[in-house]
């Protein structure tokens, strides 16, 4: 939707509305936050209670990779947007290391959008095949997913770990820059894997913070399975204004 353009002006006169309020798509996810009912969470890590939090995070790998927080104040939500996908990727061995070199040579500066999102989860598995001498064949997002899924590929399983490693450590990075209460996973990816996730590195890397690592076990990460998370965040948004 990068390329879209809109005006709330002309939508507001086309269809004779007396106020047009726009907001991003990512601060609508965020408002939702406080919002969502267990039934629309998967809880991966330690169970708290977090009915009293006062602060949260989220993070969304998709076509691209969004983030952003929430603040809860009374009965108050404000969202704190971010460009956090643009952040740069840290590796934390040699593998990832050689991973971003692959992709610095490729890229340039590399964010942690390249990493994580579909198309970031096409560059880990090009990169990894690059690494083994392999050529590959060329497979899209969901081709490689299935194939880690099926264990039919080694490579592709490779991939999707990595990426689930990675969305740990971004996760948990997002959870020390807010003193976030919670972390939630948004976006279209990982509600269609998530048993392959809850067994994955994400909670081990969520957690790996050096001096902070026990604080981290007891930060709570939830996996949003309501599909439209943004229309409950709008409704929030829609209700404080009146």
């Amino acid at each position: 939707n990068h390329n879209w353009e809109f005006s709330a002006a002309e939508i507001q006169a086309q269809f004779g509305l007396d106020r047009v309020h726009i907001i991003n798509d990512f601060t609508a996810i965020s408002l939702s936050l406080a919002n969502l009912p267990p039934a629309s969470l998967e809880s991966i890590g330690p169970v708290v209670d977090v009915s009293h939090a006062t602060c949260f995070g989220v993070v969304g790998p998709g076509t691209g990779l969004g983030m952003g927080g929430l603040l809860r104040i009374g009965k108050q939500s404000i969202p704190l947007p971010s460009e956090g996908g643009h952040t740069s990727f840290a590796a934390v061995d040699d593998t990832e290391l050689n991973i971003a070199r692959i992709l610095i040579n490729r890229f340039g500066h590399v964010s942690n959008e390249r990493v994580l999102s579909g198309p970031g989860l096409v560059n880990i598995y090009e990169a990894l095949n690059a690494l083994t001498g392999k050529s590959g064949v060329t497979l899209n997002p969901e081709q490689i997913t299935e194939r880690a899924l099926a264990r039919t590929d080694t490579t592709c399983l490779d991939a999707l770990n990595h990426f689930c490693a990675f969305l740990g450590s971004v996760a948990g990075d997002l959870a020390l820059l807010l003193c976030a209460e919670a972390v939630y996973i948004a976006g279209g990816i990982v509600p269609r894997i998530i048993d392959f996730f809850r067994a994955s590195g994400f909670r081990a890397r969520f957690e790996n913070k050096g001096r902070f690592a026990e604080r981290m076990t007891q930060i709570p990460t939830f996996v949003i399975t309501e599909p439209n998370p943004g229309l409950l965040g709008a409704a929030v948004d829609l209700l404080q204004l009146h």
